[in-house]
């Protein structure tokens, strides 16, 4: 009997388990009844979209001249400053030409020198192409009165000896002259060098524009290629805007942009630019950059901020 008891112990446990297993578990909760949600539909279709993009940048004169001296000399006048206007022509800087104006009456004297060599060279051929003709026909009469037993053989020789003399001075005549010349061409260009180098102590604008900067005063040395004056072209001005290549690709030289500078009023109407140049892309910045030419606008100057 010892032996049996637990083997009926442990029948009765597990029935007892399995029991209050199956007591334990309850039914699947039912569904919430609520109002059905209302969904409305649209056809799809293709379209095109207009892609508008903004691009900051800044407003620069389509043509920049920077005026620099030729020469070291000093400055005695500067008769701008920046925000002049000013014209084509009209002299901007002067500088002490005394040094050059010396220069070139020295080479006017040395020109007109040159001039009276060349003169008198001409006159030496003319008197060596005389003493040519008289030995020539000296020579030819001497052989003819040779030829009848008429002159001795001591005055034919005398005659080709002066002929042959005539010949040699009037050669040289002849180079001598094309030396005078070229001395002469040479002086000459030493003149019009000089006179323009006189020329280059009064600085002029080349072209109407205003002057947008200014790096020089009376009494200052002028070195030669230094920038004194920066002259900017009034009649066109052109956005210069830099795009990612992403956006660059959507832009064609041609193209038309609507233009806004930050100046303006808010309520001012933008003005519509034309794109005329797409530069390479820049290593630096892996960006292109685009050059937007616009109207002339009174109220618009070099500097300004813009949006195309």
């Amino acid at each position: 009997m010892r032996n049996r008891v637990p083997v009926v112990l442990t029948a009765i446990t597990i029935a007892t388990l399995t029991g209050a297993a199956a007591c334990t578990s309850s039914r699947e909760p039912a569904p919430s009844e609520s109002a059905p949600v209302a969904v409305a539909t649209s056809p799809v279709a293709e379209t095109e979209w207009p892609a508008h993009f903004e691009a900051g940048g800044v407003l620069q004169a389509r043509t920049t001249a920077v005026i620099a001296s030729r020469v070291l000399a000093p400055v005695t006048l500067v008769a701008v400053r920046p925000g002049d206007r000013v014209r084509r022509g009209q002299i901007l800087i002067e500088l002490d030409g005394a040094s050059l104006t010396e220069g070139a009456v020295r080479a006017d004297a040395s020109a007109g020198a040159a001039a009276e060599g060349a003169a008198a060279a001409a006159g030496e051929v003319d008197r060596a192409d005389a003493a040519l003709v008289l030995a020539t026909a000296t020579h030819r009469r001497i052989a003819e009165l040779n030829a009848s037993r008429a002159a001795t053989a001591q005055e034919l020789d005398e005659a080709i000896a002066a002929l042959a003399a005539a010949r040699s001075s009037a050669a040289i005549a002849r180079a001598r002259q094309r030396e005078a010349a070229a001395a002469l061409d040479a002086a000459n260009g030493n003149r019009r060098a000089a006179r323009a180098e006189a020329a280059y102590a009064k600085l002029t604008a080349p072209f109407d524009g205003r002057v947008a900067s200014r790096a020089v005063d009376p009494g200052s040395m002028a070195a030669p290629g230094a920038p004194l004056l920066v002259i900017e072209s009034s009649d066109t001005l052109q956005l210069d805007v830099r795009l990612d290549a992403a956006r660059a690709g959507a832009v064609t030289v041609g193209q038309s942009v609507s233009v806004r500078v930050d100046s303006d009023s808010p309520t001012a109407a933008a003005i519509e630019g034309r794109v005329d140049e797409i530069a390479r892309i820049d290593t630096d910045t892996h960006s292109f950059a685009v050059k937007i030419t616009l109207p002339n606008h009174a109220d618009w100057r070099s500097g300004l901020f813009g949006r195309a």
